[in-house]
């Protein structure tokens, strides 16, 4: 075995056990010679409070220390259930352990060691912590005394703090508010959540904010789709598409897999920037936005301010938060000024029909992304857009949520032909009847088709450079279903759906 370093630098015998670890040694507590009184006997107890964290490249421990110690401590780890095995001499308070074995559990047990006073203490309870070799910018989330987070309502205090790990992005440490976010997602055993740093920061090269959000996409494990329908969104040039980050989550010492760190969808200068409402805007040009909307079916059980027009689409107000009953009033008859005329016998003319009431050019190219990746939610949540004040149209974006897209529905996988999003609420079937607004998508079609593709072959490359991370989640949460060929996959499949729209435009 290589020589072992203690926090004294004494240089340990060499005992020819397997190389199973590298051990380094920190002093946790120190007593003062001066003050220190006489040496007592050990206890024998065991000692309490073991703790393994994850870091990168080890896994440190601290336990609770024990004046009463003399001798310094023996420490003893197993791998993946395997026999216990020993350090090859005490340590004094922590410990810092390479594992030379990826992606399993390891575990660890301490006890005081035998002296010239007395025999080796009782061990601790053992501790457990699974192992990764982490590749990517790590978010470290500590809440204060380890506290979970329990609901999508309560936020709980902590510090949060970025490693780039070698990505060249900045660090970042700060403390912060957390809490679950999501419906459906936050069921799943990897739990999306919701940060709310205590002062806004620049958090990897994205422009200062407050509230973050971590997508755990946990039914998504190629993490390449969201990231692929971002990309496709911000090639429309549309007002505004998250920006994405990957990273690698240690929640609290637990390794919790891959997630995509990006903006909370808000109003605000660097994000929907549209104009901000208060309660006092109630009138003339003030009332007129801006609002933020999204269609959600979940309106009525997730008890959403909101309403369902004439035609059955539900509204969700996201913003002003809170909104008085005359700002309600105004974006509710708005709308229904919008159905009105798209459902109205003169639909589709230029005037007076609903090309007023709609910025086209979104309307267009949001319903192109959510087409072309076939995303399952399209136009029946996530479904964002946005009036902003003096403006006569609603604007529709950003786009949002793409767990259940380009090819997989939660591990089924979907056919890239047969149209999709159009079939999705009553408002875009009706537009397609109009031959000049088909006219308009086609010919807007025909630009972002070869960036499209651009976008499509580039995937495989990004996501052959996610695996290492990728395969870290996987092991992580024991997907049912893990294939390696994910990035050929989305890929082929795209480019069949590209191919596939082509035809039915042409």
């Amino acid at each position: 075995m290589g020589p072992v370093r203690d926090a004294r630098g004494g240089r340990a015998p060499t005992l020819g056990r397997p190389t199973w670890a590298t051990v380094s040694l920190a002093v946790l507590v120190l007593l003062s010679a001066a003050c220190a009184p006489a040496p007592a006997e050990p206890t024998g107890a065991a000692p309490n409070g073991l703790n393994a964290s994850l870091d990168i490249g080890h896994i440190s421990l601290t336990w609770e220390v024990s004046p009463d110690v003399t001798g310094g401590y023996d420490l003893e780890a197993r791998v993946a259930g395997g026999p216990w095995l020993d350090m090859p001499h005490a340590v004094t308070a922590t410990a810092s352990y390479s594992p030379h074995t990826n992606r399993v559990d390891h575990s660890f047990r301490v006890r005081s060691a035998a002296t010239a006073n007395g025999p080796a203490g009782a061990w601790s309870q053992p501790v457990s912590i699974f192992y990764v070799d982490l590749v990517l910018p790590v978010v470290r989330i500590d809440t204060t005394e380890g506290a979970p987070v329990a609901d999508t309502e309560t936020y709980v205090r902590g510090g949060f703090r970025i490693d780039p790990n070698g990505s060249g992005y900045d660090g970042y440490s700060g403390t912060m508010g957390i809490r679950g976010r999501g419906n459906t997602t936050w069921e799943y055993p990897k739990k999306p959540y919701r940060v709310k740093l205590d002062a806004a920061s620049p958090i990897m090269g994205i422009a200062a904010e407050r509230d973050w959000v971590l997508l755990a996409n946990y039914i998504e494990e190629s993490q390449l789709r969201t990231y692929a329908a971002m990309e496709l969104s911000r090639a429309t040039e549309m007002a505004y598409t998250p920006t994405v980050r990957h990273v690698e989550v240690v929640f609290n010492g637990r390794y919790d897999g891959v997630y995509l760190l990006t903006q909370h969808t808000e109003v605000g200068s660097d994000r929907v920037d549209i104009a901000r409402m208060g309660p006092g805007d109630t009138a003339d040009e003030a009332v007129t936005g801006g609002y933020l909307l999204e269609i959600d079916q979940r309106l009525e059980w997730n008890d959403e301010p909101g309403f369902r027009t004439s035609r059955g689409v539900p509204i969700v107000v996201k913003d002003p938060e809170p909104m008085v009953d005359q700002q309600l009033s105004y974006i509710r008859g708005r709308i229904s000024e919008f159905e009105t005329a798209l459902f109205g016998a003169g639909f589709a003319d230029p005037l007076t029909g609903f090309r007023p009431y709609v910025h086209m050019e979104s309307f267009i190219d949001h319903y192109l992304v959510q087409e072309v990746t076939r995303n399952e939610d399209a136009f029946w949540s996530s479904t964002y857009l946005t009036k902003d004040r003096g403006e006569d149209g609603f604007r529709f974006g950003p786009v949002w949520d793409f767990d259940r897209s380009l090819g997989s529905n939660h591990n089924i996988e979907t056919s890239p032909q047969g149209w999709w999003a159009r079939t999705r609420g009553p408002w875009m079937p009706r537009a397609l009847e109009d031959p000049t607004f088909v006219g308009q998508m086609v010919q807007r079609w025909d630009e972002l088709k070869p960036v499209f593709t651009s976008i499509a072959n580039g995937l495989v490359p990004t996501g052959d450079a996610l695996r290492p991370a990728v395969d870290n989640d996987a092991a992580r949460w024991r997907y049912l279903l893990h294939r390696t060929d994910q990035p050929t996959f989305v890929r082929d499949w795209l480019l069949a759906r590209i191919a596939w729209m082509d035809d039915q435009f042409h």
